[in-house]
């Protein structure tokens, strides 16, 4: 026992997502691109290869930017993904993006399973999703798809603020009423809440610990 000593594991590197998926994407495109070329045919295993890839790629590229030539190509991209998923049918769809097992969400005023089927029976199993694709992808209960959404409107807000405009937070918030705001820190770590609409300031007042006690 006193032969023991304590070994440090072996840390593991996450793998880089977006460098896996980027590559897997790009060479089905490529291959889908040249099927077309070449026979003047789609090849739906290809296009669902294609889709399937793109949107891992866009759940894992960041969005969390300002270079505004980045964002505009992510959102052509994440167009012509849509346009590609025009070309499949909700079963296909399911296929590959399996709905989330979760069936309370009458309870909790959420989508979940019953209702992401609902949608999809809607526009029928075996029709093509066609033009119904931006509401098939906002009510469909699946984190890949979630994600996907959610980085979508994240880029067209950041675009949009890039432009001059309102975020599409602010011209909802804005559209019902409700004022928003925007954290600006300065220099010295000083943080401040700016009101968008009136310009009005406020300093946030972070809290002390509770070891901390004024001076008497």
């Amino acid at each position: 026992m006193d032969n023991l000593q304590v070994v440090d594991g072996i840390e593991k590197s996450e793998p880089d997502y977006v460098e896996i998926y980027h590559r897997m994407f790009s060479k089905n495109l490529r291959e889908l691109l040249q099927k077309v070329k070449n026979t003047g045919t789609f090849n739906q295993d290809l296009c669902k290869k294609t889709i399937f890839t793109g949107v891992r790629f866009i759940r894992y590229a960041k969005s969390d930017t300002s270079n505004y030539d980045y964002l505009k190509d992510k959102l052509q991209l994440i167009g012509y993904l849509q346009e590609l998923m025009k070309k499949i049918t909700p079963r296909e769809f399911i296929n590959m993006f399996p709905i989330t097992k979760s069936y309370d969400g009458d309870k909790w005023e959420e989508k979940d399973y019953f209702f992401t089927m609902n949608r999809a029976k809607e526009i029928g199993m075996d029709t093509l999703i066609g033009e119904n694709i931006l509401e098939f992808l906002y009510d469909y209960d699946n984190w890949d798809i979630t994600c996907f959404a959610v980085s979508s409107m994240t880029v067209i807000s950041r675009i949009r603020r890039i432009e001059g405009e309102k975020s599409l937070a602010e011209e909802f918030f804005g559209s019902v009423g409700l004022d928003t705001y925007t954290l600006h820190s300065g220099q010295k770590g000083k943080q401040e809440l700016i009101n968008n609409r009136t310009g009005e300031t406020q300093e946030v007042q972070k809290p002390r610990p509770r070891y901390l006690k004024p001076v008497q």
